[in-house]
């Protein structure tokens, strides 16, 4: 069961996040590891974030730094499997110090690993934010088998908790983990509204929209196939993937396009000109661009790969078939039927995933 808030009242305490990176590149990742640092300083708490620098930072650090977060990205320039630092095992104590509890993200990295083993010498208590690490439906490669061996299991049954954005992956969890799981709390990823809402609003466009990172996992190539057999591109219509390069290879098609990631204002007007937006997903714990879509009033199509069932007969299964009837269905639809077709989802994102209260369901319990 999800574990309750922190006892209200109660002070906010000293923590410090890990992760391999916090990069422009990182996709969900960064995004809700920002967004929750900085939204925990904003409630009074000491918040500190130690990362790798792999690649260049998330944008959004930037507003994290001024809100008080303590940001140290250690350098790093050596591409090992895992993200192996030999100078996280001498920087981190000194972060440790300070802190009061230690909030890991990620998993399948050294970072987490040497985190834990640090946290359990000093008697720390930790949680696990896997970011959906164990949600892949795919088996796991030699390396992953022998890091969930070696380190993984038990270095998520000794966390104090774990967090789940969703059902979905709380499932997971408990699966991988039986009854030796530590408690979960369920708290699903925020949107930053004050970013996302443009006034004006731009025009709608005929446009789909997949916005992240270009990896095999998150179905580039079902959507592509997809948009070939709507024929959409004969009728005005263009696809456009938005995101970092992360190994899925990206052909040339008409009316497809091929862009880099977009942050701030770039990234909303976007998701707010959009016709709809596209997760083709074959497994995803969250899936933060739905939500930000659902957040602009701007219709989505999932896959049964992520948690959004909620989009009813707009979350199909994984196939090319699937999204491009899907697709069809949604650009037949007129303006107005879109609006009325998803104004509950639409209703449920201003509801849900506000930022504002969700960070304090993160805190450690009082000691």
């Amino acid at each position: 069961p999800a574990l309750p808030p922190n006892t209200p009242g109660s002070p906010p305490p000293a923590i410090l996040h890990l992760a391999a990176g916090c990069w422009a590149c990182g996709g969900g990742l960064s995004e809700a590891l920002a967004q929750l640092t900085r939204a925990q300083a904003r409630l009074g708490a000491e918040t500190a974030l130690l990362f790798l620098a792999d690649h260049p930072e998330h944008p959004l650090l930037k507003a994290c730094r001024q809100a008080g977060v303590r940001v140290t990205a250690l350098p790093h320039r050596a591409r090992t499997p895992f993200f192996v630092s030999l100078r996280l095992p001498f920087a981190l104590p000194k972060r440790l110090r300070t802190a009061r509890f230690l909030h890991l993200h990620g998993f399948w990295s050294f970072p987490i690993v040497w985190g834990a083993f640090a946290a359990c010498r000093r008697r720390l208590p930790y949680a696990v934010s896997p970011h959906g690490a164990l949600c892949a439906q795919a088996p796991l490669p030699l390396r992953k088998r022998l890091f969930w061996k070696l380190f993984g299991r038990t270095l998520l049954r000794r966390a104090a908790w774990l967090h789940a954005a969703s059902p979905l992956e709380a499932d997971a969890l408990r699966r991988a983990l039986g009854e030796a799981c530590p408690p979960i709390r369920l708290v699903p990823n925020g949107v930053d509204g004050e970013a996302l809402d443009l006034s004006p609003p731009p025009p709608r466009t005929r446009t789909f929209l997949f916005l992240g990172r270009k990896h095999p996992q998150k179905g580039i190539d079902l959507l592509v196939e997809a948009w070939q057999r709507t024929g959409l591109a004969a009728e005005g219509w263009s696809l456009r993937l938005i995101g970092p390069e992360d190994g899925a290879r990206v052909p040339a098609r008409p009316g497809l396009s091929d862009e880099p990631p977009l942050f701030g204002k770039a990234k909303a007007q976007a998701l707010r000109s959009a016709a709809c937006l596209v997760l083709p997903s074959h497994s995803e714990n969250f899936g933060i661009a739905v939500a930000e879509a659902l957040w602009c009033r701007t219709p989505a199509i999932a896959t049964t790969g992520t948690p959004w069932a909620s989009l009813g007969s707009f979350c199909v299964p994984p196939t090319p078939e699937a999204l491009a009837e899907a697709m069809r269905r949604l650009a037949d639809l007129s303006p107005a039927a879109r609006e009325a077709a998803f104004a509950e989802a639409f209703a449920h994102a201003r509801a849900a995933f506000q930022w504002e209260p969700l960070p304090e369901r993160s805190f450690p319990e009082p000691q």
